[in-house]
């Protein structure tokens, strides 16, 4: 039952989402393209039927990136409690996110930063007062878990163990310069690359151990680490198949990546030269925001730990420029037959 009521929900959430994002960036005809296309985006259906995070984890990504958005554009009239309002729900869905993933908060800084800026290039008033609101917010619905982990581990942790553990498996020198996304049993178990000596430590005292581990092996060998680092790049933009893979994974990701890259990347690289473009392509621009969420959250997983599902958010927004193909073909072919007619 809690399978279907996600499926439900999320089905339904993440395509409006994708349209009211593509409708305020280009167009209402491309929003609905969009939406049409995440609707039936394989990852997207497959991750929403699972009793995973992962779909709500995206609609709080798309969300938070719209609300600051929508924040800098008020900036440019009076209301200030449409100011008050943005700042709100800005501070409250990147809550969200940051809750479902602690890694969304490498992103805030960049976020803030952006709103401020563009705020100030194309406002009437500073945007700090609204950012400070809205990081008052986030702090809030984190430090409940942080006051818990502390009681907990008598030690500072933010949210969760998970970082220290990612980082040390993801950089260990067993890959040498060639990352394996799934650990092969050849190359042992996760559990057996932490050294005996610190595996007494409770979970907090490892995670913490082991970042530290995780940052000498990049300090010991940086040359090591660029490589390996650049071995990530193609198996978080796969899209073919794999022998490795299940037939279902094959599946989703030919016909859902695999189909769609070539309109997602004709999308990124048309749009700063498109004449039809709702805004020029510049650093206050929200086009900038996107394209600059898409390079961080990339370049964050390629520095630490690659599976294809952490690329899912960026491909919720790369849906939306796979839509600028697919609108301009249909009015070019639309407008042949009008003249053959």
């Amino acid at each position: 039952m809690a399978r279907i009521l996600q499926a439900i929900i999320a089905g339904a959430l993440l395509p409006w989402m994708t349209y009211k994002l593509g409708k305020y960036l280009f167009s209402e005809a491309i929003g609905l393209i969009a939406a049409g296309i995440s609707a039936v985006y394989i990852y997207f259906v497959y991750y929403a039927a699972t009793l995973m995070t992962e779909s709500f984890y995206i609609l709080a990504i798309l969300a938070s990136l719209y609300m600051a958005m929508l924040l800098v554009e008020t900036n440019r009239s009076t209301e200030k409690w449409q100011k008050v309002k943005y700042a709100l729900l800005l501070g409250l869905i990147a809550g969200i996110a940051v809750l479902l993933r602690q890694l969304f908060m490498l992103f805030v800084p960049f976020l803030f930063l952006w709103v401020w800026w563009s705020g100030r290039k194309t406002g009437t008033k500073s945007l700090i007062p609204a950012l400070v609101l809205a990081a008052v917010i986030i702090v809030t619905m984190i430090l409940p878990f942080t006051i818990y982990n502390y009681a907990r581990f008598d030690r500072f942790v933010l949210l969760n163990t998970n970082s220290g553990y990612a980082f040390f498996w993801g950089n260990h020198p067993i890959y040498g310069t060639h990352f394996e996304p799934i650990l092969p049993p050849e190359m042992g178990s996760y559990q057996e690359l932490i050294p005996q000596e610190v595996r007494s430590l409770d979970e907090a005292a490892l995670e913490q151990e082991l970042l530290k581990r995780g940052i000498q092996f990049i300090l010991d060998d940086p040359g090591r680490y660029i490589l390996l680092s650049l071995s990530r790049i193609p198996p978080y933009f796969m899209f073919w198949p794999s022998p490795d893979s299940g037939t279902i994974s094959n599946i989703s990701r030919v016909f859902s990546f695999g189909l769609l890259w070539p309109f997602m990347l004709y999308g990124l690289i048309r749009v700063p030269f498109w004449k039809e473009a709702k805004f020029k392509f510049k650093i206050v621009s929200p086009y900038f925001l996107v394209y600059l969420f898409i390079f961080i959250y990339a370049l964050i997983h390629i520095m630490t730990w690659t599976l294809i599902r952490y690329r899912l958010p960026i491909d919720a927004l790369l849906v939306i420029f796979s839509a600028i193909p697919l609108y301009e073909g249909f009015h070019y072919f639309s407008g042949r037959k009008a003249l053959k007619a």
